[in-house]
């Protein structure tokens, strides 16, 4: 299968799943994507949520990757018919991984500067 369709299932699963695994799936996404850790806490045994999870995960990982605005973002998910609630709350974690990767990348421009790299 297309990963592109793999994952668009993926997000139609994390769109119907219980609202208490997807406030779960969105910390987990948190921590594995600001802490850059590669271990989920997501149990092994529970399908749908890992597939819920993957979904989220790819989509915010490469959002960030590509400098994805909300739009598109939204456009996707309204596309999967996400409900509004979840749908905002993807949007604002989106936001909080474009915060931590623009101060990563000026606090790496900050060290670069003391360094002898002007040099």
């Amino acid at each position: 299968m297309e990963l592109a369709q793999q994952v668009i299932n993926e997000l139609k699963v994390a769109s119907t799943i219980a609202s208490a695994k997807f406030i779960a799936i969105l910390k987990d996404c948190e921590r594995i994507l600001c802490q850059s850790s590669s271990e989920s806490l997501i149990e092994r045994d529970d399908l749908e949520m890992k597939q819920a999870h993957a979904g989220v995960v790819t989509l915010l990982a490469e959002a960030a990757k590509f400098h994805a605005s909300e739009d598109t973002i939204r456009s996707i998910l309204e596309d999967i018919s996400f409900e509004d609630n979840r749908l905002q709350e993807i949007i604002s974690l989106h936001n909080v991984l474009n915060l931590k990767q623009m101060n990563d990348t000026h606090t790496r421009k900050h060290a670069c500067d003391a360094c002898v790299c002007e040099m």
